[in-house]
């Protein structure tokens, strides 16, 4: 990680300078409290800490977290609104800190490893009874693979998070900026440090990239992002929605033929600093009364890990701030406001071209983060009703049930008070402060 004082720090971009969106009433944003002690649960409180994001295992009953520290943990439900977590971890994933990841086809669990790369721990490891006894942790790339004739031997700095073609096997994740995380004196991968100093250089040096298992390739598919945090595919996995998060912007970047890494605006301006993104599914079965059809994926999830902060506000655009930014030591930074929030897009389609854009529904907020904080990834449980919260900087995960309906229901209140049902497509307690 480079010191302040090598830090190349640049003119910004105008187009990447953030376009907050305010919280007004009768809008997508409107303030709202769906996210309160009595509709959220949480889970494992004191014994998963910093875990970015929840995996539902493809059994449909354990859940799958990685903590801060590189440990991986199961959980078994016990009922309805319960989980029981193993007393151990079922495996250690390496030097890293463990930010998003997902299950692929074959039931191997993929990890983005801030400061190594994408990572794989075995399906074997979620067999019980000794099972795991046999998995292991493979690297699966580190850099972008040597055809790459304009990325020749690129190292991966800073993976982020990623989403898997069920189609092809293909991995397409991202990675965040050229500047790596650091282990910091409490044990772990410092992200947040990080963070700040891409945030302060203000070079648009994130980039999503693509994993086939097939050839073991790895390939630069788009470039040019300032922050490449979030992705997920579309229902037909020729696109994916990728989050920059330093402009609140969500892009959407095509994935095949001529298009091929080409970039459009989803989503431009939000009312705080945009992290995960994950596919939502309807709560109608894509084929009636079958309970074994497949969840039919109607948009996606987008996490929302904290409020915007008025001094980064005013310190962005201009050059001299972020030069301040980059050396304010960690003490002196104002504290990071706790909130929880998860907003929910709605694919749609135009009728005369077909082109797919996305509408923001709405959203779930905990205006003060007394119920839960530092939302960096949501997790669709497959039905549209159930959605998982991981959480970077906090000690616990979380679930809040009736997430879809909680949304839809606030959208229809909006429209009988004559408010608008949201935007799309270029509108639109004390934490850990050490990643992000």
């Amino acid at each position: 990680m480079p010191l302040p004082s090598t830090l190349p720090i640049g003119p910004l971009d105008p187009a990447k300078i953030p376009k907050p969106v305010p919280m007004a009433p009768g809008t997508a944003f409107e303030p709202n409290s769906l996210l309160n002690p009595s509709s959220v649960t949480r889970l494992f409180e004191g014994q998963v800490l910093g875990s970015e994001s929840v995996a539902v295992h493809p059994n449909g009953r354990d859940l799958v977290m990685c903590d801060r520290y590189g440990y991986v943990w199961r959980a078994t439900k016990k009922d309805e609104t319960s989980y029981l977590l193993d007393e151990r971890p079922l495996a250690h994933l390496g030097a890293g800190r463990p930010l998003g990841f997902h299950f692929d086809p074959r039931g191997n669990l993929l990890v983005c490893m801030s400061g190594a790369g994408l990572v794989m721990l075995e399906a074997g490891a979620f067999v019980k009874g000794g099972g795991e006894k046999k998995a292991k942790v493979i690297l699966l790339t580190s850099a972008v693979s040597r055809n790459e004739k304009s990325n020749l031997h690129s190292s991966i700095l800073y993976a982020n998070d990623l989403d898997v073609a069920h189609g092809t096997g293909v991995v397409y994740f991202t990675d965040s900026a050229a500047i790596p995380p650091l282990r910091n004196s409490q044990g772990f991968w410092d992200t947040m440090q990080a963070y700040i100093l891409s945030l302060a250089q203000g070079e648009p040096t994130g980039r999503l990239l693509s994993f086939d298992p097939s050839t073991g390739l790895t390939s630069v598919v788009a470039s040019g992002l300032w922050f490449a945090n979030g992705v997920a595919l579309s229902p037909d996995e020729t696109w994916a929605a990728v989050v920059e998060t330093n402009s609140l912007k969500v892009y959407k970047i095509y994935l095949e033929g001529d298009k091929r890494g080409q970039k459009e605006v989803l989503i431009d301006g939000l009312p705080g600093y945009p992290d995960g993104i994950s596919r939502a599914f309807s709560t109608t079965k894509s084929s009636e009364n079958s309970k074994s059809s497949p969840p039919l994926q109607d948009g996606f999830w987008l996490a929302l890990v904290a409020p915007l902060q008025p001094a980064a506000k005013h310190l962005v655009p201009w050059k001299l701030g972020r030069m301040l930014m980059a050396w304010m030591p960690e003490k002196a930074r104002p504290p990071l406001k706790p909130w929880g929030a998860a907003a929910r897009l709605l694919l749609t389609k135009e009728k005369k071209k077909g082109k797919e854009g996305i509408e923001i529904e709405g959203w779930l907020l905990d205006p003060t983060g007394a119920a839960l904080s530092s939302t960096s990834a949501v997790t669709d449980a497959g039905d549209g009703d159930r959605l998982f919260f991981g959480n970077l900087a906090g000690g616990y995960v979380s679930f809040v049930d009736s997430a879809s309906e909680k949304v839809e229901r606030a959208k229809r209140g909006r429209r009988r008070r004559g408010g608008g049902s949201g935007g799309g497509g270029g509108g639109g307690g004390g934490e850990d402060r050490s990643e992000l």
